[in-house]
């Protein structure tokens, strides 16, 4: 029973991305564009050596699902007092299309 819960979850998971196609493109657009800004913002930090640009390029990729998974547990935490449940996960995943999104947007 569990395995046919997981196929028809991952139908639904799909029928959601082939309808919400546009909307989820535009969203991966506003990450790459946000990443680039994130890139420009840390210059100002990091020197644009070797060691600067690959700190530069660790730190994009690490905060934007740092503060988006911050900002939720912190909302969470108001409402609920207590820890949100899942907190890492939804970090990794939120990390895995960050990194995605930069491989395929690096020229």
């Amino acid at each position: 029973m569990n395995i046919f819960k997981q196929v028809i979850i991952l139908l639904v998971a799909s029928l959601l991305v082939v309808v919400l196609q546009t909307q989820i493109a535009y969203l991966l657009n506003w990450v790459a564009q946000f990443h680039t800004d994130l890139l420009s913002w840390l210059s100002y930090i990091f020197s644009m050596g070797q060691v600067g640009l690959l700190l530069q390029k660790i730190f994009a990729i690490f905060i934007i699902p740092f503060a988006v998974v911050a900002a939720m547990g912190l909302i969470f935490w108001i409402f609920r007092r207590r820890e949100m449940p899942y907190l890492v996960q939804i970090a990794w995943a939120l990390w895995f299309v960050v990194a995605t999104v930069v491989v395929m947007t690096t020229k």
